[in-house]
């Protein structure tokens, strides 16, 4: 019995078998000193203020999703490193999530009408998308490695 279990089981059991890194980090120079930059998890484009910084990063599947919190003071300049997605434009789903941090009702599966309702703009910079939040200094970044 056990020769016939064990192997019908295995493939169940693999696939339970997720490979799931979450990392928090208090601000920029956290993420720099532990180099996760350098990984290639956590964008090299963050603003100087990014506070509050969460990434998640699915080994099996490649996702990567983030969080952080920045001074809007940096918005402007934050926001001119990346390439504006445009109108109409497609963005991947996201596909990973923890929570909803800031109470907007994000899950996973959001797509960009979701975001832009809640005063968020979607950008793209370096393999990675971003909805930023200009005026309360709040960005997500998601993609796939």
């Amino acid at each position: 019995v056990h020769r016939i279990l064990i192997p019908l089981l295995f493939p169940f059991l693999l696939a339970s078998c997720s490979e799931t890194i979450e990392e928090e980090f208090k601000d920029h120079q956290e993420v720099q000193e532990k180099s996760y930059f350098d990984r290639g998890w956590i964008p090299r484009n963050l603003p100087e203020s990014a506070r509050s910084i969460f990434e998640r990063y699915d080994l099996d599947t490649n996702d990567i999703f983030g969080t952080f919190e920045f001074s809007p003071s940096e918005a402007e300049s934050f926001t001119g490193s990346m390439t504006r997605v445009g109108e109409g434009e497609e963005i991947p789903l996201l596909r990973m999530l923890k929570g909803d941090r800031w109470g907007y009702g994000f899950r996973q599966g959001s797509q960009r009408a979701d975001f832009e309702k809640e005063g968020f703009a979607i950008y793209q910079h370096d393999g990675f998308f971003f909805a930023v939040h200009e005026e309360k200094g709040r960005a997500l970044f998601w993609g796939d490695f």
